[in-house]
């Protein structure tokens, strides 16, 4: 099943910080909870997120041709391999391209300069 392209956008530009809540004070505890631990939290559940979002892409670029440039609408705005790299605390990731005729090496390369360091 794919998702409709404007979602997938969507899910790639997703803040949490610009959500909405129910009630406003709901909002307040749940921004605070990201503020316990080391590091942006916040940041990195929102790099987690777009990265996700950007994997359930990949497939509908590829045979798009917009692995690189995503959103056509705005180009040079959404890059998977970007929004893939982002996500400094993925430490592993899955992918099927089987029976796409789209995989090439170049394709291939693509999807390595999105590996995170961590990956």
């Amino acid at each position: 099943t794919r998702f409709p392209k404007s979602i997938l956008l969507a899910g790639m530009r997703v803040a949490l910080q610009d959500g909405d809540a129910t009630e406003e004070e709901d909002k307040k505890r749940i921004l605070a909870s990201f503020e316990q631990g080391p590091g942006d939290q916040l940041e990195n559940a929102n790099r987690r997120l777009r990265s996700l979002f950007a994997k359930a892409a990949w497939p509908l670029a590829l045979s798009l041709g917009i692995v690189a440039d995503f959103d056509k609408k705005h180009p040079g705005t959404i890059s998977l391999p970007e929004i893939l790299h982002a996500d400094k605390l993925r430490t592993q990731l899955s992918l099927s391209f089987a029976q796409m005729e789209e995989i090439t090496p170049a394709a291939v390369r693509d999807l390595a300069m999105g590996f995170p360091e961590t990956l």
